[in-house]
């Protein structure tokens, strides 16, 4: 009727139509497979491919699935094989309400880690911290140990602008050379 080319089923369904250098292949009644079973199947476009599917969309593959975008020789920025998922970019956003990673093992490597939030809450059997430098700054800072608080350094000096207050049931100090309190007043008792 328009110059198109059509095949139709029994019924008078359509299955395969072209007209003006374009094509659609149908499936009326069933499953649409394209098989190729001792070969690829390739799928090329000029400019786009859109999939829209009214459930769901299911990728597997034997090996691997890799997805990149840009120039067609560049690596993989998201590769999926058996056991593993890789994620390689410039730059990574993720954007959710609600986020949870549950892992047995995580490791972060950085050049610099920025972590901001109105709370963080953090729980763990054992803490360690290594760093060259730690410096901490804060309005308020208070500590709440059960049962031993022991720091060993090099020197210590510590620098109260206004009160310094220690409250104790005993207190003992040692120095193994001398011993010295400087003030306008020393009151003892």
């Amino acid at each position: 009727h328009d110059g198109a080319l059509e095949l139709r089923d029994a019924g008078g369904r359509l299955l395969v139509r072209y007209a003006s250098g374009e094509a659609e292949i149908a499936a009326p009644a069933g499953d649409l497979t394209l098989a190729a079973p001792a070969g690829r199947v390739v799928l090329r476009a000029g400019t786009d491919v859109a999939v829209d599917a009214a459930r769901d969309v299911v990728h597997r593959a034997g090996r691997r699935v890799d997805l990149s975008a840009g120039d067609i020789a560049s690596e993989p920025q998201i590769r999926l094989e058996p056991g593993a998922a890789e994620i390689a970019a410039d730059q990574l956003g993720l954007r959710a309400k609600a986020a949870r990673v549950a892992a047995r093992q995580v490791e972060i490597l950085a050049r610099e880690v920025a972590t901001t939030a109105e709370r963080i809450a953090t729980s763990a059997e054992r803490y360690e911290l290594t760093a060259t430098r730690l410096v901490e700054k804060t309005r308020d800072a208070f500590r709440d140990v059960v049962e031993l608080s022991q720091s060993r350094v090099g020197r210590a000096r510590m620098i109260v602008r206004d009160l310094y207050s220690l409250t104790s049931k005993r207190s003992v100090m040692v120095s193994k050379e001398e011993t010295s309190i400087d003030g306008e007043k020393v009151l003892l008792g």
